[in-house]
């Protein structure tokens, strides 16, 4: 996800992961608000802190359900102004 539009920095240790975004200047926290819910409409469930995506998937998850979190997680970033 580095270099995706808004992404300030990407954190991981194993699976569990954290996605900076760029804060919009007139609302903090926003724009994780909005990834957060396409992702959810994408069916893909992550955490928004803030402006940061916290993802913490269970043990038992596969390589296609990780790779299918990234490109929602892609694919939002995208769609997001």
């Amino acid at each position: 996800l580095r270099g995706a539009p808004h992404v300030v920095d990407v954190r991981a240790c194993g699976l569990l992961a954290a996605v900076d975004l760029a804060a919009r200047p007139d609302a903090p926290g926003a724009r994780g608000a909005e990834v957060a819910d396409h992702c959810l409409a994408a069916g893909v469930l992550v955490r928004a802190a803030g402006d940061m995506m916290v993802l913490s998937p269970p043990l038992v998850v596969t390589e296609d359900q990780v790779a299918e979190t990234v490109e929602a997680l892609r694919a939002a970033l995208a769609a997001t102004s």
